[in-house]
This record gives structure tokens, sequence and C-alpha cells, in this order.
């Protein structure tokens, strides 16, 4: 495998950070997680923006070494998500 031939897909959703770092071929080399806290139930939730970056970082740091050979990324969230 050449040293930039990973692409990291990461997802950001209302329970949790994502991530999976796959071979141009599809092959999975690492997968991560990081919770975040559940929002508080009732009719408009919030969460602080600085947990999923928090969260984002937490599972690029559970890569290790594999996150030096990352060539391409690919982010998604949860599609309700607004930013103010």
């Amino acid at each position: 495998m050449s040293s930039a031939s990973l692409f990291l897909g990461i997802d950001i959703g209302t329970q949790g950070v994502r991530a999976v770092a796959v071979t141009e071929t599809g092959e999975v080399m690492a997968t991560a997680r990081q919770p975040l806290a559940v929002p508080e139930s009732g009719p408009q939730q919030e969460q602080d923006p600085q947990s999923w970056w928090d969260a984002v970082v937490e599972v690029i740091i559970q890569l290790g070494s594999l996150r030096d050979a990352v060539h391409s990324l690919a982010i998604s969230c949860t599609s309700g998500s607004v930013c103010v």
C-alpha cells in the first residue's frame, strides 16, 4: 500500500461520531467510534458543536498511524443539524 492510499469517512450523528478508513479497493483497514452526550428531550434539542469537533479529533486519534496514509476525506452528518 502506498503512503497516501486510504480514504477516510466520518459520520457525525446525534449519538456519536464514527469513522472508517478504507483502501482504494474498499478493504476496511480501521474503524473508530466516539459517543456523544445524548441531548435532553424536549421540543428543541441542542448539542455543543465543540463536542462534535472533540469527538472527530478523538476518532482520528484512534486511527493511529493509519491517519498519515489518508488521501481523501468524506464527512456526513445528521440531516436535521442546524448550526447557529
